[in-house]
């Protein structure tokens, strides 16, 4: 097998078994991007109704780029907020960090 296949194929799996986990707490993806050639970073936008927060995983450097954004309508975007910058070594810890931290920006 091709090894970005595999790679490919195991983040789609984490991240959707962790989306499971999210949509208990009212949170859904809002987007998603992909891109196995550069080390696997990629970003995710998760939400409720008038919040989001945007990860951005940069794979070769192990970290986490966090922003966070309210709105009042679909319409109605206001810029992306920088929140932080976020270290996981460990790359298989990155969807339970992106997983928590959405849990604790994204209040009800």
């Amino acid at each position: 097998m091709n090894p970005i296949s595999a790679s490919s194929r195991e983040h789609v799996a984490q991240l959707a078994a962790h989306l499971e986990d999210l949509v208990s707490y009212g949170i859904g993806l809002y987007e998603h991007r992909y891109d196995a050639l550069t080390f696997g970073s990629f970003q995710v936008t998760l939400g409720r109704p008038h919040q989001s927060v945007r990860f951005t995983w940069e794979g070769r450097d192990s970290t986490l780029g966090v922003e966070f954004q309210t709105f009042k309508s679909q319409q109605d975007h206001s810029a992306w907020v920088h929140d932080a910058y976020i270290s996981v070594p460990n790359h298989a810890d990155i969807y339970a960090e992106i997983g928590s931290e959405a849990c604790r920006m994204l209040t009800a």
